[in-house]
């Protein structure tokens, strides 16, 4: 036997290859790059100057990042037999049979252990919000998906969330909690918009669960509709912030303005790429040039802000 593993070196190196094929399908179905989608937690910290804890803010960042494998895992393993019909995601890991079931299943439960013991040990503050993400996600996946209007609820609760985390984490959350309004309402918009990009697709009419609610017309309403709630939400909460707030925050008026100019633009310019040319939003926030140029502007202004 061992004159054989010499002489086929491949029977040795097999393991190693198929744990790595696994690693590799495991990584894709974490979803790497919607990673950036959990750097809300990260906002209130920069309104507010850096204050806070550093430690309980990367705490509740990681604590999302991993919720958000876990439910992603969870979401594929009950949509495994629906995916494997479609034409696009029958690719992805589980319906291609790279990944099973269980193992998926292990996978999200060890992800949301994980992301339960960093905010419970580190930022104890933030770990309700977490919980209550998880809890959420799971009647997303179960149920909500296929109610329609709750499912894109569901999705901008989730960004609410994390704000409502990042806040908690740094010991201001009666301070700004209101902020989560326009948050939620932005993110439901952007949710629609999806829905939208999605439904212009010939693979997407195949999907069996798409409510049939949202026709094209029906979601171009609703993503005017809520691009409009979040403008004059937006505003509203930047101008109505009392001064002792926005002085906590480190919020000039002049900064509260073009940052509201800048959202304004942001979203739409978002609006714009979705109803007219079917683009999906993680599309238009890390391909669109002008979009990438207004967002790293806002942040930069946030960052010079916090520093003088």
């Amino acid at each position: 036997m061992i004159e054989l593993i010499k002489s086929r070196p491949g029977l040795a190196s097999a393991p190693n290859a198929n744990l790595r094929v696994k690693a590799a399908a495991l990584l894709e179905l974490a979803r790497p790059s919607h990673v950036v989608k959990n750097g809300v937690v990260v906002v209130p910290w920069l309104l507010a100057g850096f204050e806070g804890s550093a430690l309980a803010v990367v705490a509740t960042l990681l604590g999302f990042v991993l919720a958000s494998v876990a439910v992603y895992a969870i979401n594929d393993s009950m949509d495994a037999a629906v995916d494997a019909a479609h034409p696009k995601k029958r690719h992805r890991p589980i319906p291609s049979g790279r990944v099973s079931v269980p193992e998926a299943l292990a996978f999200a439960l060890l992800a949301a252990t994980a992301a339960g013991s960093a905010t419970a040990i580190l930022a104890t503050d933030a770990l309700a919000f977490v919980a209550v993400y998880l809890a959420l996600n799971l009647f997303y996946s179960k149920v909500g998906k296929d109610i329609a209007v709750v499912d894109v609820a569901i999705v901008g609760a989730g960004f609410a969330l994390r704000f409502l985390a990042g806040l908690a984490a740094i010991g201001m959350l009666g301070e700004l909690a209101w902020a989560a309004g326009p948050i939620f309402i932005a993110s439901v918009g952007l949710a629609v918009g999806k829905r939208l990009a999605k439904k212009a697709t010939s693979a997407e009419k195949t999907d069996a669960r798409v409510p049939r609610f949202y026709t094209p017309n029906v979601l171009t309403g609703l993503l005017i509709l809520l691009s409009h709630l979040a403008v004059l939400a937006g505003a509203w909460a930047a101008f109505s912030a009392d001064a002792d707030i926005a002085g906590r925050f480190s919020l000039a008026p002049p900064v509260i303005a073009i940052l509201s100019l800048i959202g304004v633009g942001v979203l739409s310019r978002a609006v714009y790429l979705m109803t007219t040319d079917s683009v999906e939003p993680a599309t238009v926030f890390t391909r669109d040039r002008p979009t990438l140029v207004a967002v790293a502007l806002g942040a930069s202004i946030l960052g010079f802000n916090a520093l003088v």
